[in-house]
């Protein structure tokens, strides 16, 4: 059975996710609802064994099933015949910044990134406690624990971690600048969802 990875966060459902996924359904395959890859202008986003498809509309699922079926019948994929071709949705896939037949991890926005902190991006369920700790999602939090405060912030300095927002503000500042406030009771005002 064809397993078929599909964003369940809110841009993804509001360009029609349930849907497709759905119509994925419909044909026999196993969705799993993932998180996002945040390439939002390709959601829906389907991805088969880690080929990615997007974005989809209700109406492509037999074209991209057609294209799995040659590819694991031990078609070449790249060879020119019309089973590669997306037909109608190319103009919308190729012609604009659509994603057919090509590894999730190749796209440009991924590739150019090294993924630390959204490793786990359309991997994992996002709700799942599970899917967090089989992938190792509590290890920094144990690590932490076994420090003292003044520790963590400076890990998290020496990270280089940044913000996710436009100006990338770098976290171990912010942190350092908490702790170093006078005071018993202090607070850390942040937005909890960039963009």
């Amino acid at each position: 059975m064809t397993t078929v990875r599909i964003s369940d966060d809110g841009l993804a459902l509001a360009c029609g996710a349930d849907a497709v996924a759905r119509a994925f359904e419909e044909a026999g395959c196993a969705v799993e609802r993932v998180s996002s890859w945040g390439m939002h202008w390709l959601e829906p986003l389907a991805e088969i064994d880690g080929i990615g498809f997007g974005p989809l509309r209700v109406e492509d699922v037999p074209k991209v099933l057609s294209y799995q079926r040659h590819r694991c019948e031990g078609g070449d994929p790249a060879s020119g015949d019309d089973t590669n071709d997306p037909g109608e949705m190319g103009p919308r896939l190729r012609g604009g910044d659509g994603l057919w037949n090509e590894p999730i991890q190749h796209h440009s926005f991924i590739a150019a990134q090294q993924r630390l902190t959204f490793a786990r991006a359309g991997r994992t369920r996002p709700l799942s406690l599970e899917d967090y700790e089989a992938t190792g999602g509590w290890a920094g939090l144990k690590r932490a624990r076994s420090l003292s405060p003044e520790e963590v912030v400076a890990e998290v300095a020496q990270s280089g971690l940044r913000g996710r927002g436009g100006a990338g503000f770098p976290a171990g500042i912010k942190w350092k600048t908490v702790a170093d406030i006078p005071g018993a009771r202090k607070y850390v005002v942040c937005n909890a969802d960039e963009g």
